[in-house]
């Protein structure tokens, strides 16, 4: 199984968060977390999240909010203690929230596209996708390539549960071939690296050992919110 559930902010975004109960909807101590972020857009985007995770387990596995426990991996990335088969994984970037859910472990990432970010580019990316970078010189195909790795190389990272504690440059993503080359030697790594096409503003891509191809779904904050 593979998929996933996306929500957008902006449609009826203000209206609906005024009525939502989000310590009852996400859990009190998810809720005491999340409210020590200062910007409002960051912590608004991760109390969806939290509520889009829970209604994920509840829709594809029958698994109730607080009939579990979560435990964090060794860089942070969260599982289910009592269940051995759920992997879930979280992404937000602009007006998008996206969770992806599989049997297999898992790593989705969004990205709103923006200008050119080179510098950032060289500064972390593998020297290979530097210079097909600074190859293509049409300014906007670069800005398009740029966000594309950048979304693989997170949801990648995401999918190991390295997370940002292990390099953006380790490893060279080749999207000819749909797979990701590691290390010194450019070792194949058998994952699948399937495009979540949601917005034409917007880039994102989902990590799995899964080969499945991903079901991506739309739901309304409504629905989100009372649904749960």
């Amino acid at each position: 199984m593979l998929a996933v559930l996306y929500i957008n902010l902006s449609e009826g975004g203000e209206e609906v968060c005024k009525e939502v109960d989000f310590a009852s909807l996400v859990g009190e101590n998810a809720f005491q977390e999340v409210r020590s972020i200062r910007n409002l857009k960051s912590r608004t985007a991760r109390l969806w999240g939290e509520a889009l995770r829970n209604y994920g387990l509840k829709i594809y596995w029958g698994i109730d909010a607080g009939a579990y426990t979560f435990i964090r991996g060794a860089h942070g990335k969260p599982y289910i203690k009592e269940r051995k088969d759920v992997f879930f994984n979280v992404s937000h970037s602009g007006e998008y929230v996206l969770c992806a859910f599989s049997d297999t472990p898992v790593g989705v990432d969004i990205e709103k596209k923006g200008k050119l970010r080179l510098a950032v580019a060289r500064r972390f990316f593998h020297a290979e996708e530097i210079r097909q970078l600074e190859d293509i010189g049409e300014e906007e195909k670069q800005v398009e390539l740029f966000y594309r790795l950048w979304s693989v190389k997170e949801s990648f990272l995401k999918y190991t549960g390295e997370g940002l504690s292990a390099s953006l440059s380790a490893f060279r993503v080749k999207f000819e071939q749909a797979i990701v080359l590691l290390g010194q030697g450019m070792e194949k790594r058998e994952v699948k690296i399937s495009e979540c096409k949601i917005d034409p503003s917007y880039v994102s891509y989902i990590c799995s050992g899964n080969r499945e191809i991903p079901v991506l779904r739309k739901v309304a904050l409504a629905e989100l919110q009372y649904r749960l």
